[in-house]
């Protein structure tokens, strides 16, 4: 995935008490950056050297008075002085509508504003401005989400404060996320070998078991599974083209498959269910195997964790997953080399050197399960 574009900076200088601008314009062009400058040259001709003052402090940005401006309400905005009120830094000044607008970021916001109403930490009319006076650390240690979920929000918000601003350096945006910390995410490799999969899926309708197998022959996540269709088998090199929806692997990619598992495939694509009723089968299917604590998303996991075992290079694994880096295949080697550990770790135990079979005592008849 390619960079996105640094944002070009203004550097001017006005009299009248004025003084240099110097500050990121939001504009990633040339074309941009001069309708940007030209805007700054019409405020100081036109008078309006309060809002030139305003973004000389940082309580205002060009990028929200440009939009002001092509929207026509630039003779409505008043300068003003962080902490005597607090801003709304959004278009609209509310942080849940300012969230949702943001270029594809409509379902992880409306995630994200849900987590946030729901610990009552931004209410309906909460700005943008508010994001910095939440205490994040305490919302933390309060625990109310999980640290997947946690994550999660914090990306959320970077990435619109991002977007908003025109910079990731923008002074604004690196107060809030300064006392906003990091959750401590868990590895999370499942419990599920090939054999306890086929018997999960014997509790699945007939007509959607391919759909599980095709993703978990594929490595794909559900999101991207659903979002196949018809038009993207492509038959004559039992190759499926998918495209990536998470951070990291966006944008399209062909997945092979052997002779084997291409009619699963074909049975499969376009799915016949909604991503949601996919997972609710799934759920259910492992209930009814006894095993509730696994999700539909397990199955990608599933993919390199079983290639791993198998023994294919690391480098290997993660061109299938298409992660971006190898530090993300590690975590499957991690529980290969567990795996050989304990297996060192017995023959030390329980077996004495030069001896066979092994020293230790039998475990005792009332220490066995059942």
């Amino acid at each position: 995935m390619s960079k996105r574009p640094k944002s070009l900076r203004l550097d001017r200088v006005f009299g009248s008490g004025v003084g240099r601008i110097n500050c990121v314009s939001g504009a990633v062009t040339r074309a941009e950056h001069a309708q940007r400058d030209a805007l700054l040259t019409k405020l100081y001709t036109t008078g309006r050297l309060e809002l030139l003052r305003s973004i000389k402090r940082g309580d205002l940005t060009v990028n929200e008075l440009y939009a002001a401006d092509m929207a026509g309400n630039a003779h409505r905005v008043r300068p003003h002085r962080r902490g005597a009120e607090a801003p709304a830094l959004g278009r609209t000044g509310c942080v849940a509508t300012d969230l949702r607008s943001g270029p594809g970021n409509a379902h992880p916001a409306a995630v994200a504003i849900r987590a946030l109403r729901r610990a009552r930490v931004l209410g309906d009319g909460a700005t943008v401005a508010d994001l910095a006076t939440v205490d994040w650390a305490a919302l933390y240690n309060r625990n109310f989400i999980g640290p997947t979920g946690w994550n999660h929000i914090r990306r959320t918000a970077s990435q619109f404060l991002t977007m908003l601003l025109g910079d990731k350096f923008h002074e604004f945006r690196r107060r809030v996320l300064a006392h906003w910390p990091r959750a401590e995410e868990p590895e999370r490799v499942p419990d599920l070998p090939p054999a306890l999969f086929w018997t999960i899926l014997g509790h699945v309708a007939a007509p959607l078991q391919p759909c599980y197998v095709t993703i978990v022959a594929a490595g794909l996540g559900p999101k991207e599974f659903c979002g196949c269709r018809d038009t993207d088998l492509l038959p004559h090199s039992n190759a499926l083209r998918v495209t990536g929806a998470k951070l990291g692997r966006q944008g399209k990619a062909l997945v092979y498959f052997t002779a084997d598992t291409w009619p699963w495939v074909k049975a499969a694509v376009p799915c016949p269910v909604s991503q949601e009723v996919l997972a609710a089968h799934w759920k259910r299917a492992c209930r009814a195997a006894g095993h509730p604590e696994l999700r539909l998303y397990d199955l990608r996991h599933c993919y390199a964790q079983w290639l791993t075992n198998a023994g294919v290079p690391e480098w290997s694994v993660q061109v299938g997953m298409r992660h971006k880096t190898g530090a993300m295949t590690r975590k499957y080697a991690k529980q290969v080399n567990r795996g050989q550990n304990a297996a060192t770790l017995a023959a030390v135990l329980l077996t004495e050197p030069g001896s066979s079979p092994a020293v230790c005592p039998a475990l005792p008849k009332a220490a066995r399960a059942g």
